[in-house]
């Protein structure tokens, strides 16, 4: 009879730790998601759909300004004034769907380098 009760109380020590070090782990890791969550929310430098940008006004070295509009029936982009020179439509479009999700790679506020 002692016998069974220290195998039982084993048992049950057994199952607690095994409960206790699994409940551990678990909180463990949702803290640790949590964290890298908001690290990573903190590095989103901005947001938005590329799709609702129509307009980039494009200023040159030489301070030539121009403006490239997403065209109204052709959905492609096209400068407002005459150029002599056409646009390219492909890095256009990279650009504005490289900003839409622009992500910095450290977290530097409050961090001053000289």
């Amino acid at each position: 009879m002692k016998k069974q009760v220290i195998v039982i109380l084993s048992l049950v020590l057994l199952v607690a730790i095994t409960l206790g070090a699994y409940l551990f782990v678990r909180n463990n890791n949702q803290e640790k998601q949590k964290k890298e969550s908001e690290d990573a929310a903190a590095l989103q430098l901005v947001d938005f759909n590329s799709s609702n940008i129509n307009k980039i006004e494009i200023q040159t070295p030489d301070g030539d300004d121009y403006t490239a509009v997403i065209g109204a029936e052709s959905n492609v982009w096209e400068l407002t004034e005459e150029t002599d020179f056409h646009i390219n439509v492909y890095f256009l479009n990279s650009v504005v769907g490289s900003l839409c999700n622009l992500t910095a790679t450290e977290n530097a506020v409050g961090v001053l380098r000289l």
